[in-house]
């Protein structure tokens, strides 16, 4: 059968629809059922009611290319019956409007933030493959290889003050982008989410990536992650352990329940944004802990904020001994095999441990701040543990618009 895809939800031989499309050249709609795999037709569920009106999504269909655009949402309405979940069918409608194909539409972006140092230099990723891109930056533009073995534009050194202009096809929206995988049950598939809700019980099984990071709950329930960085070369994953941590130097470990309480504050093709709150001992003992994620589109690191109620000494430390290098706002793996090599950076006054690989607040404060990454070894322009250093100081919040060409 032809594949539907209608932001990220995915309509195929997993999840099919009986029903109708009707597309008129200026607006579609479409009515059904969704059928097939329970769990899969489940997502695609949420995937639907997580939509809203008034957002632009890209829909395409193997099908059928005219029908290939990217619509702003009209109404969107999904439907449980009266005898509740009818065993992975759900009847839905979407009625949206065209705005533009790749043949009319450009796309431009809004970066908006403050430098966190006079070195910062703005990245800015687009996934679009033609090259167009207005004005240029000041550090030109490089490639950065994905996992499905395509590669995306990456512009350094963007003036901040302008609004940059791409091209792309909607079959490219989503490529490279930032994006948060949820399971349905335990031990199941990881579906890609649309929009901000997720299966409340299932704490614990997340993937939060962009084809260049991925990261994960740590095996142990521990509080931390686990954070992988595609090697190009090896075409293969590599990953690196992380806890967050309390109490200084001694570098106490608390561990995440299912009762973790995570939350998707933002779910774009820009930025991804998941946070966990959790308590730590008890009502007794008190302290309640918030670990807040995020990862934009092309980065190479994740920025961290965690915090707590009560001064800790909160730090970040690899999850087994590993030897680190301090660098200017960072530390770095020391560590010459492997294609892969991580860092740590943070603008807060801290000690570091660089025996262990970790860090930790110098005095009893509730925040700790920083940035997580792997960077190539070897790096090259715009990949060296500097240059990220610098992309995260001027790292930005981004929002992207469809304009007429």
């Amino acid at each position: 059968m032809a594949t539907i895809q209608i932001g990220r939800i995915t309509l195929d031989t997993d999840v099919a629809y009986s029903g109708d499309l009707d597309y008129r050249g200026g607006s579609l709609t479409i009515t059904g059922t969704l059928i097939g795999d329970q769990h899969a037709a489940a997502a695609a569920r949420m995937g639907f009611a997580a939509l809203q009106a008034g957002t632009v999504i890209p829909v395409t269909h193997s099908g059928d290319p005219a029908v290939d655009g990217w619509y702003r949402v009209t109404r969107p309405a999904v439907r449980v019956g009266p005898g509740g979940v009818p065993g992975g069918s759900y009847s839905f409608d979407l009625e949206a409007e065209l705005v533009g194909n790749a043949g009319t539409v450009e796309w431009q972006s809004r970066l908006t933030g403050v430098d966190l140092d006079a070195a910062a230099e703005v990245m800015h990723a687009v996934p679009g493959t033609s090259g167009v891109y207005t004005p240029a930056p000041a550090a030109g533009i490089i490639a950065r290889e994905l996992s499905d073995q395509t590669s995306m534009y990456v512009a350094l050194d963007v003036d901040r003050t302008k609004k940059p202009r791409w091209a792309m096809t909607p079959a490219q929206h989503h490529r490279g982008a930032a994006y948060v995988k949820w399971a349905q049950t335990t031990g199941g598939t990881l579906y890609t989410r649309e929009g901000a809700w997720i299966p409340g019980q299932l704490a614990t099984q997340y993937e939060i990536g962009n084809g260049l990071l991925k990261l994960v709950a740590l095996s142990n329930s521990k509080a931390g992650f686990t954070i992988s960085g595609w090697d190009p070369g090896g075409n293969v994953w590599e990953g690196f352990g992380f806890y967050l941590t309390t109490g200084g130097a001694a570098a106490t470990t608390d561990t995440i329940s299912d009762t973790g309480f995570p939350q998707i504050i933002r779910n774009d093709p820009e930025e991804v944004v998941v946070r966990w709150k959790w308590g730590r001992g008890g009502m007794a003992v008190g302290g309640n802990y918030t670990a807040t994620v995020s990862l934009r589109r092309g980065s190479r690191f994740v920025r961290v904020r965690f915090s707590n109620d009560i001064n800790k000494n909160l730090g970040v430390f690899r999850t087994g001994t590993d030897a680190a290098t301090a660098g200017t706002g960072y530390i770095n793996d020391t560590a010459t095999a492997g294609a892969l090599r991580w860092m740590i950076g943070t603008q807060e006054t801290v000690t570091t441990d660089l025996v262990n690989g970790g860090l930790y607040l110098t005095s009893s404060e509730t925040a700790l701040d920083v940035m997580v990454g792997v960077a190539l070894t070897g790096g090259g322009t715009g990949e060296t543990f500097a240059e990220l250093r610098n992309q995260w100081y001027g790292d930005v919040a981004e929002y992207g618009w469809p304009r007429p060409r």
